[in-house]
């Protein structure tokens, strides 16, 4: 982490400041990433209640713009304090041009994130008593289901493209479409609005 990084995280002095609002001295800026993210017209709308929990240990976002042959091609890493959701200290995606002068990726590369054990917020887990329906309930078993659901953290899956298109049928095609479109618009606000 640089300077920017120390300094919104409280690990880097300003100097000496106070906030008449308090006796406590006045360090770092509190959950700065998670404002920033839920205060921003497009990328709030993305982040959960759920989310914003996980976000507020949120510590640094960065661009990386990638050379040569990726030339035109950028990175954004997401850096996190330790915390009880997942293991990861950064996660990233990064989008692929075919050359520097396209607008739109040619590929998006995300990353896997090692959930803690019921910290996920990318799915809702529900329980579901399973049994005979002949023994009117005796010897049921309580199943857990995980089911997909909305989350600012499903942006970081890789979209899985197949070799051949045609092989997805017209609803699945579109939400392939939709959901390379929402990625690349919430990376372009990071890239163009948030991260300096």
């Amino acid at each position: 982490m640089d300077k920017r990084g120390g300094l919104v995280a409280g690990d880097e002095k300003v100097g000496t400041y106070d906030i008449a609002d308090s006796d406590e001295p006045d360090e770092g800026i509190p959950d700065f990433w998670l404002t920033a993210i839920t205060n921003h017209d497009l990328l709030g709308e993305y982040v959960s209640e759920r989310d914003a929990e996980v976000l507020s240990y949120l510590a640094d976002v960065r661009v990386a713009s990638l050379t040569g042959d990726e030339a035109g091609s950028f990175r954004l890493a997401f850096s996190f304090r330790d915390n009880p959701f997942f293991t990861n200290k950064v996660l990233e995606k990064t989008f692929y041009m075919e050359n520097p002068d396209e607008i739109v990726p040619e590929k998006f590369v995300g990353c896997s994130i090692d959930w803690a054990a019921g910290k996920d917020t990318t799915v809702t887990v529900t329980k579901k008593k399973v049994g005979d329906k002949k023994s009117k309930g005796k010897g049921a078993v309580t199943i857990n289901q995980t089911k997909p659901c909305d989350s600012f953290f499903n942006f970081f899956k890789t979209p899985v493209v197949p070799e051949n298109p045609d092989d997805l049928s017209e609803e699945e095609l579109e939400a392939l479409q939709q959901q390379m479109d929402e990625d690349y618009e919430i990376a372009t606000a990071f890239r163009e609005s948030l991260v300096p």
